[in-house]
């Protein structure tokens, strides 16, 4: 694996915090349009963030809830060009099998 240079350590902590409440608003409260704003503030915002690939894949599947279905499946697919080792990969794949889209 390649040397990663350090990250900003505040930087994760907020990254990381609004990755919680993008979850939080995707799946407890099906508020989909807030999550798609904490995650899309993610990706401007922090584009080192060390967990981008699950960002990518949740931006996919709020997409997928909002009826987006073209735009879902240019995140998974935008995670398996950027992030082909991540543990989302799997599921995005399994993702655009289901969108009959590559």
């Amino acid at each position: 694996k390649p040397i990663e240079a350090p990250r900003d350590a505040a930087m994760e902590v907020a990254a990381k915090h609004n990755l919680e409440v993008a979850r939080w608003n995707g799946t407890k409260r099906k508020a989909y349009e807030g999550a798609r704003d904490r995650l899309q503030e993610i990706i401007e915002t922090y584009p080192d963030f060390s967990r981008m690939d699950e960002v990518v894949f949740l931006m996919g599947e709020i997409h997928m809830r909002l009826g987006k279905s073209e735009r879902a499946a240019d995140y998974y697919n935008k995670l398996l060009k950027d992030h082909p080792a991540s543990e989302f990969a799997k599921k995005a794949r399994a993702r655009l099998d289901e969108l009959k889209v590559n």
